[in-house]
């Protein structure tokens, strides 16, 4: 078994991270077969500390039953390994969250039930609430409402909302050695995650996606000598192991194109001369070049998936139209369609409104990335 594959993910709960920094104890969730020995040796060799001991427990798995009842859903087994260092060692900063004064808590907003529409809202309270910077944003010249060019529906259930500017992010971060200020934190109807305007040293101004702590008025920088701290952007072949990133380069100097969304982050297992080995929030096991760049850090709003918008309007305003289902339409317009009453689908398999099977069908092709992959996002660990 490889050093990297027994460390799996750091339990990073407020708890869990008071008692880390008070009683210099930390959980890692790890391989069921690892033995204690491998523990230490696997938190040896990527925190650069040994432990003091380790005790570990196994949560057993169960079978729990899908909506309906209809089949059972197995929860696989996971062991925990509780990891304690003594009191003159130092924490490294990735163990210790040394950055967590910086870490604004988020939390949802709730309204009084003054309407319907808002007796169950839960919002994040925006953060600027003003015009963004006019020299980075681009006017949408028409709104397609999910059409192409020939004015065929590409993506469904799109169409109507409020208009938007669009605001441009610097996914290339190519400002090396350059010092920059964050000068505020916005709200970017664009996105699910908030964007902060950097001022550089040279004058430059620059939208980038906000990772979780970043403050107005800290600095920021990129390049391979920039140390490492929340927001700085570095190739990935200077990044410690263990390390949470976003903003991630797959092609170095395309722009990052991987994870992106509020609250994800990825972690990086393992690196050598050729490649770094990086577990994405899907589950997946990707093999990166080392010169492409990511952002140190987990990107903002991780309160976004907890959100509740209250009213279907809301979702109106936001660009979504309603999404009916297959089964309620008439067989003319989708194949799911027709039947007396609450009928069922009447095929084999579901199928697409255009035919074509669903669930369980694979449509991906034998693409160049496929020898990248090391690990399945739906291989059960």
């Amino acid at each position: 078994m490889k050093t990297w594959e027994i460390i799996k993910k750091p339990i990073v709960t407020e708890k869990a991270l008071a008692k880390g920094k008070n009683t210099h104890k930390f959980t890692f969730e790890v391989d069921r077969n690892a033995a204690k020995t491998q523990i230490k040796e696997a938190i040896f060799s990527q925190f650069g500390i040994k432990p003091k001991r380790v005790n570990t427990a196994i949560r057993k798995g169960r079978s729990k039953k899908t909506r309906g009842g209809r089949a059972e859903r197995t929860i696989a087994p996971k062991k925990y390994a509780v990891v304690f260092f003594s009191a003159d060692q130092k924490i490294p900063d990735s163990l210790s969250g040394r950055t967590e004064k910086k870490i604004n808590i988020m939390q949802l907003k709730s309204y009084k039930p003054t309407t319907p529409g808002r007796r169950h809202l839960a919002l994040v309270e925006v953060k600027f609430k003003g015009k963004p910077e006019k020299s980075l944003v681009a006017g949408v010249s028409h709104h397609p409402a999910g059409r192409n060019y020939a004015g065929r529906i590409t993506i469904r259930h799109r169409g109507g909302g409020e208009k938007r500017f669009l605001r441009i992010i610097d996914w290339k971060r190519d400002i090396d050695g350059v010092v920059g200020k964050v000068a505020r934190l916005e709200y970017d109807p664009n996105r699910s995650a908030w964007i902060a305007l950097i001022v550089y040293d040279n004058g430059a101004k620059r939208y980038m996606l906000a990772p979780d702590g970043l403050a107005v008025g800290q600095t920021v920088t990129a390049g391979s000598k920039a140390p490492i701290e929340i927001g700085n952007c570095l190739p990935l072949s200077e990044i410690p192991i263990g390390m949470a990133i976003h903003n991630l380069e797959i092609r170095p100097g395309r722009g990052a194109q991987m994870v992106r969304s509020a609250g994800q982050a990825a972690l990086i297992q393992a690196k050598d001369e050729k490649g770094v080995d990086v577990k994405l929030p899907s589950g997946e096991l990707r093999r990166f070049v080392p010169s492409a760049k990511a952002t140190i850090g987990q990107v903002s709003n991780v309160m976004h998936k907890n959100e509740k918008l209250g009213k279907a309007g809301r979702r109106r305003h936001m660009g979504w139209r309603p999404a009916v289902r297959g089964v309620a339409m008439n067989p003319r317009r989708h194949p799911h369609g027709g039947g007396e009453g609450r009928s069922g689908i009447g095929l084999k398999s579901p199928k697409s409104l255009w035919g074509k099977r669903t669930m369980g069908k694979k449509t991906r092709k034998n693409k160049y990335s496929n020898r990248l992959i090391l690990r399945d996002r739906r291989i059960k660990e």
